[in-house]
């Protein structure tokens, strides 16, 4: 440990990486097993890097905003296979009532991402793998707020950024 003096910030650093990494290769084999199951996705895919980068270079952070297609694959691929299907827990600090029922303080509650993930109101056809849902009219690249692997709000998952970036 070198660079950290605090076992504790060490530590905590340590999990933020490892739960980026972690989500990072789930979601590359997931989305290999769905690019594997459905050619004609796979097809597309390759045209797009044919085509944005050819074979002449590797791919860069900065082609990440051209990739449309790509980046519309791995959010449906991270929405498909439900990637964290439970949050962290969470207590609640007050008595809450949500549409006629009340929850007391202190109570434990957990996000179920699926419910919205799979839900035909926010995602048509949510059993097909269709990663044009998350392409506007242009053929651009956009991700709704129903999309919400990583959970949402400030307790989020902190290694999204990290697992987006990579």
């Amino acid at each position: 440990m070198p660079f950290f003096r605090d076992k504790q910030l060490y530590a905590a650093c340590l999990d933020l990486w490892i739960a980026g990494q972690e989500t990072t290769s789930n979601t590359l084999a997931w989305m290999v097993m769905y690019l594997m199951l459905n050619p004609e996705v796979q097809k597309k895919v390759h045209a797009e890097l044919d085509q944005v980068i050819g074979s002449d270079r590797f791919i860069t952070v900065e082609d990440k905003t051209q990739l449309h297609y790509i980046n519309a694959t791995v959010a449906e691929t991270q929405r498909f296979c439900n990637l964290v299907p439970l949050n962290v827990n969470h207590r609640l600090v007050k008595d809450v009532e949500i549409k006629g029922f009340r929850i007391p303080a202190n109570t434990t509650i957990l996000h179920q991402i699926s419910t919205v993930l799979f839900d035909e109101r926010y995602f048509p056809e949510p059993l097909k793998f269709k990663p044009e849902r998350f392409l506007d009219s242009e053929g651009k690249f956009f991700q709704p707020s129903s999309l919400m692997p990583f959970g949402v709000g400030k307790r989020a998952c902190l290694g999204e950024g990290l697992a987006r970036l990579e």
